[in-house]
């Protein structure tokens, strides 16, 4: 490991408080072997709950465990509280899709277990929760929430021909009066061709 100088730059909603956390220079160690063309997406490596708390990732794919080893050590530079999941759990940030206004969450179980699930479930305290089935890598490589300037949930993005139990998740949706629109797969991991709109950018 060394010492190297790191821009930590936070994108507004994407933690509790990051508003005043934007561009901040902190130092981080550098933690080696990094699988870096998958490091940009830095969600994958916590979940936060929005109110100064952060949960690391537990990688099922253990190449990039290393990723969530170097979000932990930024984030014991910053005031925020960090809750490790045990061994057996998996649970990967780009997993899941938050909606804390109305204590809703969806959970991916493509490289998240059912443990991993459960754990950040209990811990965020979601009154409702839907695990989805994809073929995707991550949840949010096949759907996304859309929501107004309050953070409330208008509408969720899907891609259906990626999604395994999409009767159920249909009806979910339906019964919390939550449109969704559809997304072709080219559209959402690319289906080997990069498409016009990347559900998860």
């Amino acid at each position: 490991m060394k010492k190297c100088r790191s821009h930590f730059q936070i994108y507004p909603n994407s933690l509790g408080g990051a508003r005043e956390l934007r561009s901040t220079r902190i130092t981080v160690s550098c933690v080696g072997g990094l699988y870096c063309h998958d490091f940009v997406y830095t969600r994958d490596s916590f979940i936060s709950n929005f109110q100064g708390k952060v949960m690391i990732s537990n990688f099922s794919e253990r190449q990039r465990q290393p990723e969530a080893e170097a979000r932990k050590a930024q984030f014991k530079q910053l005031p925020y509280k960090i809750n490790i999941l045990p061994d057996q759990a998996f649970a990967e940030g780009g997993e899941f899709l938050y909606a804390p206004k109305e204590s809703l969450l969806f959970c991916g179980q493509s490289r998240n277990n059912a443990l991993g699930n459960r754990l950040v479930a209990r811990w965020l305290k979601i009154k409702y929760w839907f695990t989805v089935i994809s073929h995707g890598y991550h949840l949010d490589t096949v759907m996304a929430l859309v929501k107004d300037r309050s953070d409330r949930v208008k509408a969720v993005l899907v891609c259906w021909d990626r999604i395994k139990n999409k009767r159920p998740l249909a009806a979910f949706l339906m019964a919390r009066k939550i449109p969704a629109f559809t997304v072709e797969p080219v559209d959402s991991i690319g289906n080997g061709v990069l498409g016009t709109l990347a559900i998860n950018c």
